[in-house]
């Protein structure tokens, strides 16, 4: 299990399994082209700034996608996390597919990319063609 911190709450997430990575990897795929044309060329070891980073071209290919894509994307992440509830209680799940939402009120749009972007790290990326030869 992946253990994370997102907006000052503990979360840890299960591991997708591999037939939903390749259909998670597979609807990513315009936002993965987006991110090639959004950096700039780099020079040597030079760091890499966000301010550097162009923001259109990742926000245009966010915008095309279709909203049945975005939720599939979120419910297959977001329903293998689990959030650590206050007082030593257990943990508790963070999303209901039946409602297709978060459980808690305080998880924003923020948030809740940001646990997504974690699951879906932690599942798909980083991926080479070298890692399909192995």
């Amino acid at each position: 299990m992946n253990e994370f911190v997102v907006g000052g709450h503990t979360y840890k997430a299960r591991k997708m399994d591999a037939t939903t990575q390749l259909h998670v990897a597979r609807r990513l795929s315009p936002l993965i082209g987006a991110f090639k044309d959004a950096l700039p060329p780099r020079k040597g070891d030079e760091p890499l700034s966000l301010m550097d980073v162009k923001i259109e071209p990742l926000a245009a290919a966010l915008a095309a996608m279709p909203d049945d894509v975005v939720d599939y994307v979120l419910s297959n992440t977001l329903s293998l996390v689990q959030r650590k509830m206050d007082g030593d209680r257990g943990w508790a799940p963070v999303w209901t597919s039946a409602a297709k939402r978060p459980m808690f009120d305080d998880i924003g749009m923020i948030e809740m990319l940001s646990i997504c972007v974690r699951v879906v790290l932690d599942n798909i990326g980083p991926f080479s063609f070298d890692d399909l030869l192995k």
